[in-house]
C-alpha cells in the first residue's frame, strides 16, 4: 500500500505539471490535489489499522491454540510434575500384575487415589491388579524404599506434541525439553510374568505408610546391561541403565 500511495502522489504531481492551463501556484489546484492526498493518507491509515487488528487477532488465536496443545507422560516414582510448563493431571501409586503369575499383565499403570470401582459377582475368571514395590536395595540410595510402594503422577507437558523415554541416556537431544531423568526399572529377569520398562525418577519417593503391606504384587528392580546380542562397547556389562523422559 505504501508503494501504491507513492505512485499515486507521483502521478498527481506529474499530471499537475503537464497541465499547461493550470499553474502550480493556483490555490484551487493545490487545494484539490491536497484533498486527494489527504484522502489517500486516510485510506492508508485505515488499511494499516485493519491489518494491525488482524495480526492482533491471529496472535491471540495462536496463543490459545498453543495452550491447548500438550503431550502426557507418567512420572514414575514421584507424585508430582517438576519440569517447567508441566501440569499435574492426577497423582497416585503404581499398580500392575503379580510378578509370579503367568497370566499377569506386563504393564505398569498409574492408579488414582480416588478410585470408583464396580461391585461384581462371579467366579474366578478375572484379572488381578496389585500394587508395585521397590524390589531391590539398589533403590536404597534414596531413603531406604525397598518393599515400599512406588508413587506416580500423570503429567501434561504444555505446548508439546510428543513425549518419549530414552533408555541409556540422562539428557535429551538438542531441541527437546527434559521432563525428568532417572534409572530404568522393570521386573526381575527370573520372575514368571513379563514386564515393560519404566523410567523411575532419580529422586524417587515412596508411598506414605507403605512397606508394611508386603504381598508380592509387581516388583521393580534396576536394569543392567547384558553383553552378547547387546553391543559392548558402547554398553558395559553389568552397568545400570539410566533413562530420560523428553518432550517437544
Amino acid at each position: 500500500m505504501t508503494i501504491l500511495l507513492l505512485l499515486t502522489i507521483y502521478s498527481l504531481l506529474n499530471y499537475s505539471l503537464s497541465e499547461k492551463r493550470l499553474l502550480i501556484d493556483d490555490p484551487d489546484v493545490l487545494a484539490q490535489r491536497l484533498g486527494i492526498l489527504e484522502n489517500l493518507v486516510h485510506q492508508q491509515a485505515e488499511t494499516i489499522k485493519q491489518q494491525s487488528d488482524t495480526i492482533s487477532n491471529l496472535t491471540s488465536k495462536l496463543s490459545v491454540l498453543q495452550d491447548s496443545i500438550g503431550s502426557t507422560f507418567v512420572h514414575w516414582g514421584r507424585s508430582d510434575c517438576q519440569s517447567k510448563d508441566t501440569e499435574l493431571v492426577y497423582s497416585g501409586f503404581v499398580g500392575g500384575g503379580h510378578y509370579d503369575e503367568t497370566g499377569a499383565s506386563p504393564e505398569f499403570v498409574c492408579l488414582p487415589t480416588d478410585p470408583k470401582l464396580r461391585e461384581t459377582t462371579g467366579g474366578y475368571d478375572y484379572g488381578r491388579m496389585y500394587g508395585a514395590e521397590y524390589g531391590t536395595d539398589f533403590w536404597g540410595q534414596h531413603p531406604n524404599p525397598i518393599n515400599n510402594e512406588l508413587p506416580c503422577a500423570v503429567c501434561r507437558s504444555q505446548r508439546t506434541s510428543t513425549t518419549i523415554m530414552i533408555p541409556g541416556k540422562d539428557t535429551c537431544q538438542t531441541g527437546w525439553k527434559i521432563e525428568y531423568h532417572g534409572y530404568l526399572g522393570s521386573s526381575h529377569h527370573s520372575y514368571t510374568s513379563g514386564s515393560m520398562y519404566i523410567c523411575v525418577d532419580i529422586n524417587h519417593q515412596s508411598v506414605p505408610g507403605g512397606g508394611s503391606r508386603i504381598n508380592g504384587g509387581k516388583r521393580v528392580v534396576n536394569v543392567v546391561a547384558e553383553c552378547g546380542s547387546l553391543q559392548c562397547p558402547p554398553y558395559t556389562n553389568g552397568d545400570s541403565f539410566s533413562c530420560v523422559v523428553c518432550s517437544k
